[in-house]
């Protein structure tokens, strides 16, 4: 494939968060940030036991591809994974000092996908 075409086709992709059949790997994406099967299946709406047991299931895969948005986001917005997990983890302003993984895993996805849409858009607050 064209290196130009690949890296413009799969900029939004961190591959470690895949497994070989092309689903979002709960294990990795826990890993990647530093959080419990637990507070991810609640993030995700799921039980963990639902999370270990059927992780390709489409209701799973739609949630942990939510989250895995969130952070593939972030790593193209700042050009670096470390600043990419250093921003879902800091206190954030615009949240009360809470932070925006904390958000994320309260079940509040989208209210973070939300914001950094705006953030890309150009928008102030």
């Amino acid at each position: 494939m064209n290196p130009v075409l690949e890296e413009r086709l799969f900029r939004h992709v961190d591959f470690e968060l895949y497994d070989k059949k092309g689903f979002i790997d709960y294990k990795s994406l826990r890993e990647t940030l530093d959080v419990k099967v637990k507070d991810l299946a609640y993030a995700s709406g799921i039980t963990p036991r639902s999370l270990e047991k059927n992780p390709h299931s489409k209701k799973i895969q739609y949630a942990l591809r939510k989250i895995a948005y969130i952070y593939n986001m972030l790593e193209e917005m700042t050009g670096s994974k470390k600043d990419a997990l250093v921003w879902l983890k800091a206190p954030n302003p615009d949240y009360n000092g809470i932070s925006p993984l904390e958000i994320i895993l309260e079940g509040k996805v989208a209210e973070i996908i939300d914001y950094l849409d705006d953030i890309k858009k150009g928008a102030l607050t």
